[in-house]
């Protein structure tokens, strides 16, 4: 191993991968969280969505990004975007709170 190859390891991050498996009405969300697609995350949002019964709406959306937001109060807003050249995508924006009720 490289000295190189030793000062990549320290700069880089883990990032917690999403799992469906987990995805129920007290899901937590979480800074960071990566997704292994864009359709993954968009299940992953509108499912957690319609288990805590609020409707959303998605803003931004093409095929590097996403911003979702509540219909009804804007304090709500979770944004995706792509990685590098990846095909993962990452959790960037997290405000989880609904004034809406």
């Amino acid at each position: 191993m490289s000295n190189d190859d030793s000062n990549e390891d320290v700069f880089k991050k883990n990032y917690e991968r999403f799992n469906n498996e987990l995805l129920c009405k007290e899901f937590k969300w979480k800074l960071g969280l990566e997704f292994a697609s864009l359709k993954e995350f968009k299940e992953a949002i509108l499912e957690y969505n319609v288990l805590n019964v609020r409707k959303i709406r998605f803003y931004f959306n093409d095929k590097k990004r996403a911003r979702e937001r509540c219909k009804h109060c804007t304090e709500y807003l979770v944004y995706v975007s792509k990685v590098g050249q990846t095909d993962t995508y990452r959790l960037n924006t997290l405000h989880p709170k609904h004034t809406c009720g």
